[in-house]
């Protein structure tokens, strides 16, 4: 168990606030509960990624694996991963 994903002088954005910024009808925590949220699609989450790509860049010592090179792909293999 890792005691931390953060670098050092870095932080987190949670997917739940990215999505809350780009879209005015994302349920806010607090509202409802805090999963099964149907506004919460792969898709959404891949377009949202796609548009915080160049304000959120990977941490400065980040080496990208062999075929991963956006945000997407690291995505997918978390999701694999977790899974």
């Amino acid at each position: 168990i890792s005691p931390t994903l953060l670098f050092a002088n870095s932080s987190m954005k949670h997917g739940n606030e990215l999505l809350i910024e780009q879209d005015a009808n994302y349920p806010a925590p607090g509202m409802v509960r805090n999963f099964g949220f149907s506004q919460h699609t792969l898709k959404v989450v891949m377009d949202s990624l796609e548009k915080c790509r160049a304000e959120i860049p990977p941490p400065d010592i980040w080496e990208p694996l062999e075929g991963i090179t956006i945000a997407q792909e690291l995505f997918v293999g978390y999701l694999l991963l977790d899974t």
